[in-house]
């Protein structure tokens, strides 16, 4: 009879072990939509785009000011062959990778001023998130625990779901780490040219 009592706890420990640390089908849609109309101090972006072997990275790291949307950016981007003056001669590049860097202050979603190298700067991305979550934009859905909630999905419509409905881009996979406010959003798609495209959001 001990030997089954026993048994029985330790079943019952595996068990709500599994629940904290396994699969979970609770998610709220209109919570995570809650989330992303939510006013973050920080939100800081990086994109991983690559191509035929090359990856590139940008950086974009974004705070809330009295004057406006503080923005600090590291943009890589691919070196040029520039023609050498009073030459049919072009200059070879020491490094295929350069990197610019720079800041800029954002107001009303327009760039007022901008130090540094000039880049283009996602206003929109680091200002406002246009994803919607709804159920039937996803497939292959997970919820789970992992320091975070985690949800987790293949996104079948990913024009609805970025709010952009000329996004060309294609298998979709979207992974949100969230508790009462959101803490990361990670978005990899491939692109009409082949590319592969990550996307992580952060958040504070």
């Amino acid at each position: 009879m001990k030997k089954i009592i026993i048994g029985i706890i330790v079943v019952t420990i595996l068990a709500l072990a599994l629940v904290g640390c396994g699969e979970r089908n609770d998610v709220s849609y209109s919570d995570l939509n809650n989330m992303v109309d939510m006013e973050y101090r920080l939100v800081n972006l990086e994109v991983h785009t690559t191509m035929s072997g090359v990856t590139l990275v940008n950086r974009f790291w974004s705070s809330s000011a009295s004057n406006g949307t503080m923005v600090t950016y590291i943009v890589e981007e691919l070196a040029t062959f520039d023609q050498m003056p009073g030459s049919d001669d072009y200059s070879v590049p020491e490094k295929m990778i350069v990197q610019k860097e720079g800041s800029a202050t954002i107001k009303n979603g327009v760039i007022v001023e901008q130090d540094g190298h000039a880049v283009n700067i996602p206003v929109d991305s680091l200002q406002s998130l246009s994803v919607e979550f709804v159920k039937s934009y996803f497939t292959n859905t997970k919820s789970y625990f992992d320091n975070y909630n985690v949800f987790e999905a293949d996104v079948t419509n990913p024009r609805a779901f970025t709010g952009n409905q000329n996004f060309d881009g294609t298998n979709m996979h979207v992974t949100v780490h969230y508790n009462d406010k959101l803490a990361k959003m990670i978005i990899d798609y491939t692109t009409s040219k082949g590319a592969t495209v990550k996307v992580i959001y952060t958040f504070g």
